[in-house]
């Protein structure tokens, strides 16, 4: 008499990433029930999708405001903007080797 279970009766998920029907594993015999992906691969490409939303949901650009408004101070240096920078006044780059002149 065989022991074990026929591989046709083993329970089995969908994939919550791309949805592929995927079949029990004995490495997941005591986690079943929390196993929402296929693979490494697929829990992976969950994770980053999840990691992606919620930095998109805390960008600057969300409705909610995350700064604390300036403090009014006598140094104007403290509450001015930002100023951007021309291109002209930033420091050059080098870029590679410069020739040595003799």
């Amino acid at each position: 008499m065989p022991r074990g279970v026929k591989k046709e009766n083993l329970p089995s998920k969908i994939c919550a990433t791309c949805q592929r029907p995927f079949t029990w594993r004995k490495v997941w015999e005591n986690c079943w029930d929390e196993v929402k992906c296929c693979s490494d691969r697929c829990k992976n490409e969950r994770k980053r999708k999840l990691q992606l939303a919620n930095r998109e949901q805390r960008s600057p650009d969300a409705t909610t405001i995350t700064h604390v408004d300036r403090v009014p101070t006598s140094d104007p240096e403290v509450n001015s903007s930002p100023v951007s920078i021309a291109a002209s006044s930033r420091p050059a780059s080098p870029r590679g080797p410069q020739p040595v002149s003799s």
